[in-house]
């Protein structure tokens, strides 16, 4: 653990090592007033009770700071916003940004230049950047409201219109909660400035697959947006002087109507939607001049009130210097009479301690004989029981050193298995929150395909039931037809048996009557051959009552 530890730490210094050679030391140095001058004619200086002296540009509705008319660029010393305003130059890169709803999006000055003053967020296919707020380290947790952060993917980080890719603030609760924050710090060792590096170009590369251009910046000698030429990056970044800013002052100054206050969530999203703070203005001029006028007032008094407190501190420094000096007449004074007063002691002590020596010599050779020998004595016990006890001493120390580092090396083991701990927990409700999220991804997902499946199962239905209800009527007219056919056929068949059976019967007939036929030739020809009998009449009775 403690080579890790060493390891670590050595990379860490040559990292800042490195940094610091790549940084060119930053040879412009300007005045406070630069900042007041140069951003007059792009917006309204404000003074404000809490934050002092801040500039509302001349925007619209759907400005926002590091999104509205830039871009990133990975250079160097990090990732730096390159923005096309002229005014981009100070208030990107120094000082810091809040929000109000009536004034809009507000610059506050600072003294530190950085490539960009934002927090960074990375993870799940997105990157998103928000502007620090007033008074926010670098090395503090950062919770600014959730609508000042742009999400974009990091395929379209570097474009020139990677704004356009941000889907609106109504998605970044969502975006927030699947990425992670990254603590990329890095100092310039010639300014000693530390700042957020953002994502590493290895990172956006392994995700986009394609090269990430890199820049070398390089001071550009007028304020402006930025320039390049080939793979270097002209910037102007002056080192703003910290002792001009209690003397510099804007021209005009524009008495704050509201007091900014706390940052808030940016609710103003309209392009044809001013902030109300530039409304007022533009409508009512006799108030921007009354502001400005009530400016002037303060900034002369806040003169007058300086000049006073430059002549009392005056009078205060001729008033210290005349004590000191008093005090410095006075303590030589003390001094001369002490070192008389001294001397005198020292000549009368000298004498009384001659005589008292001589005496003492005599008594002391005497006693020192004896004592000597005493002495000897007991130096030589005293010097024996001092190594037993020095002796025991380093013993008892020895042990105490090595329990001591054995503790100190348990309680290291213990802070970093807590550290371990604490990092395993917060990994795994990392981890959990993005299970979570997935689950109700693939839920919603899985609803939305439930749903769907069951309208392509309805169709299904509905299509197989109008093909059966189709199916059912064709064979119910198919079997109406069959029936049709089947009635027909049976009326032809019966038609055809009643022929049949008609010419059977014919043919019978016909038979019968060939059959009867010669019976009838012999009978007729019979009857034609015999004579008629006359019988007598009698007979014929008696014939008939005989039969009878």
């Amino acid at each position: 653990m403690k080579k890790l530890l060493l390891g670590i730490s050595l990379f860490s210094m040559l990292l800042v090592v490195n940094i610091g050679q790549r940084s060119h030391a930053q040879d412009v140095t300007v005045s406070f007033q630069m900042f007041y001058d140069n951003l007059a004619p792009y917006g309204e200086w404000v003074y404000d009770p809490d934050y002092g002296y801040v500039w509302v540009p001349n925007e619209e509705g759907d400005f926002r700071p590091y999104g509205s008319r830039g871009y990133w660029a990975m250079t160097n010393y990090g990732n730096a916003w390159m923005s096309d305003d002229p005014w981009g130059w100070a208030v990107y890169h120094y000082g810091r940004w809040t929000y109000d709803p009536y004034y809009g999006w507000v610059w506050i000055p600072g003294y530190e230049w950085a490539p960009a003053w934002v927090s960074w967020r990375y993870g799940n296919g997105y990157c998103g950047w928000a502007p620090l707020g007033p008074s926010v380290s670098i090395t503090m947790g950062y919770n600014c409201p959730e609508s000042w952060w742009v999400f974009v993917q990091p395929t379209y980080m570097y474009r020139r219109d990677c704004f356009n890719y941000w889907r609106g603030p109504s998605y970044n609760r969502t975006y927030i909660r699947q990425t992670t924050v990254i603590n990329n710090y890095y100092v310039d060792n010639s300014t000693r400035v530390r700042y957020n590096y953002g994502p590493r170009r290895e990172q956006v590369e392994r995700i986009t697959r394609q090269p990430v251009q890199v820049y070398n910046l390089s001071h550009h000698s007028r304020p402006g947006a930025p320039v390049i030429a080939g793979n270097r990056l002209n910037v102007y970044r002056p080192r703003v002087d910290r002792g001009t800013r209690d003397n510099a002052r804007p021209q005009q100054v524009i008495q704050a109507p509201r007091q900014i206050g706390k940052p808030q969530a940016a609710t103003n999203t309209d392009r044809n939607r001013r902030p109300q703070f530039r409304q007022d203005i533009r409508q009512n001029p006799e108030m921007r001049q009354q502001q400005v006028e009530r400016g002037r007032q303060d900034q002369q008094r806040d003169n007058q009130r300086q000049q006073q407190v430059e002549r009392g501190r005056q009078d205060q420094q001729r008033d210290n210097q005349q004590r000191q000096q008093q005090m410095d007449r006075g303590r030589q004074e003390q001094q001369q009479r002490d070192n008389q007063q001294r001397q005198q002691q020292i000549n009368r002590g000298r004498q009384e301690q001659q005589q008292r020596d001589n005496q003492q010599r005599q008594q002391q050779i005497d006693r020192g004989r004896q004592e000597q020998q005493q002495r000897d004595n007991q130096q030589r016990q005293q010097q024996m029981d001092r190594g037993r006890q020095e002796q025991q001493q380093r013993d008892n120390q020895q042990r105490q050193q090595q329990m001591e580092r054995g503790r100190q090396e348990q309680q290291q083991r213990d802070y970093q298995r807590q550290q371990q701990v604490d990092r395993d927990r917060q990994q795994q409700q990392r981890n959990v929150e993005m299970q979570r999220q997935q689950q109700v991804d693939r839920d919603r997902q899985q609803q939305q395909r439930n749903v769907e499946m069951q309208r392509q199962q309805q169709m299904e239905r509905g299509r197989q039931e109008q093909q059966q209800r189709d199916n059912q009527q064709r064979q119910q007219m198919e079997r109406a037809q069959q029936q049709q056919r089947n009635a027909e056929m049976q009326r032809q068949q019966q038609v055809e048996r009643d022929r049949q059976q008609q010419q059977r019967n014919m043919d019978i007939q016909r038979q019968q009557q060939q059959q009867r036929q010669p019976q009838m030739d012999r009978g007729r020809q019979q009857q034609q051959s015999q004579p008629p009998q006359q019988a007598p009449r009698q007979n014929d009775r008696g014939g008939r009552g005989r039969d009878r």
